[in-house]
């Protein structure tokens, strides 16, 4: 005799309550004038009038166009990069994740929303300082982060509300400076004022500095001279009142009767900038009349990309 067994397996699934949220995720800009620092930036988190168990969201962030999470924006133009970050705390130890990557709550944006609530969100934001070598290139560097909501706790996923991006837009100015230093000193942008000051003259008497030069976007350097390349008596008004002089730069021996570019570079600079030898040398002295001599030369850095 055959005995018929029968029995049921049963089964419940979680259904996923979607519960309205909309996000509004104004674009990140941000322009690169000086040393880094952490900023905070505010996006909005909105829950409509919807019951079920939507009051606890959770926010992710993804890498954007890196690999990983050191985050970068590209220059579309030359494929250069500056990396920057996204955080959840001021002090910036805390890089906000994609879900998936997301281990404690440092790593996510967090917390409860009621019906009908708009809620004002801190993110921070970062550009990671830049190599000592070399100046971030200017131009445009852009990157896109989703930012994909959820209603639960990032270990216990309700349903997904979608994303939106930010749009990532770190700007970076064109910038030339020159700087007047002692011969071998650094790079100093207060420093852009040299007197040469030989004394009594004499004939083949030589004095020297640098001339140094930070550019992010290429650069020409123009000297230009009041007396056009003489030295000119600034109390005896007549007779032989000029005293020729030679001026080299980068040992090169240049004209200024009339402006002239003394110098120029492609791309960008070393931080500390370039270092241009500038030298002068007395000619003949020989029956001139007493008093003070001098002249005045204008120096003048522009990019050139």
């Amino acid at each position: 005799m055959k005995k018929l067994i029968m029995f049921m397996l049963l089964t419940t699934a979680k259904t996923l309550i979607a519960c309205d949220y909309d996000l509004d995720v104004p674009p990140l800009v941000y322009t690169l004038t000086g040393n880094p620092v952490i900023i905070p930036k505010t996006l909005e988190l909105e829950r409509d009038d919807n019951s079920g168990p939507c009051a606890q969201y959770f926010l992710g962030f993804t890498r954007g166009w890196a690999p990983n999470y050191n985050r970068y924006a590209t220059n579309l133009s030359n494929g250069n990069k500056i990396y920057y970050n996204l955080y959840k705390n001021a002090g910036g130890t805390q890089v906000l994740k994609n879900p998936s990557d997301i281990t404690s709550n440092n790593d996510v944006l967090m917390g409860q929303i009621a019906k009908n609530e708009e809620l004002d969100l801190t993110y921070y934001f970062s550009v990671s300082p830049y190599s000592s070598a070399t100046l971030p290139r200017a131009g445009t560097y852009v990157d896109y982060v989703q930012v994909q909501a959820y209603s639960g706790k990032w270990w216990a996923i309700n349903s997904y509300e979608g994303y939106k991006n930010i749009a990532v837009q770190i700007i970076v100015p064109k910038m030339a400076a020159i700087s007047l230093v002692d011969t071998g000193a650094s790079f100093d942008p207060a420093d852009t004022y040299q007197v040469l000051d030989f004394g009594e003259l004499e004939q083949n008497e030589q004095m020297s500095f640098d001339l140094m030069v930070v550019s992010n976007a290429g650069y020409s350097v123009t000297f230009s001279s009041n007396n056009l390349g003489v030295l000119k008596n600034t109390t005896v008004l007549s007779g032989n009142n000029t005293i020729q002089y030679e001026l080299y730069v980068n040992n090169t021996l240049r004209n200024l009767s009339s402006s002239t570019i003394v110098a120029n570079g492609a791309g960008t600079t070393p931080s500390s900038g370039n270092r241009i030898p500038v030298r002068v040398k007395i000619k003949n002295v020989d029956n001139k009349e007493p008093g003070t001599y001098s002249d005045y030369i204008t120096i003048t850095t522009t990019t050139t990309e």
